[in-house]
């Protein structure tokens, strides 16, 4: 997995994740530390 961000209409991107059954903005310190939980640097990509 990688993540992702989004293009809002501003032009500017943002990083969202689904939690349950709604969709949720984080801001750039939960985008960091989301990232650093769920994507460890060690991890192997998998094509």
């Amino acid at each position: 997995m990688k993540p992702v961000y989004v293009m809002g209409r501003n032009g500017k991107s943002h990083f969202a994740i689904r939690a349950n059954n709604r969709t949720q903005q984080l801001d750039n310190k939960e985008t960091q530390e989301y990232i650093e939980m769920h994507w460890q640097r060690n991890q192997k990509e998998v094509f």
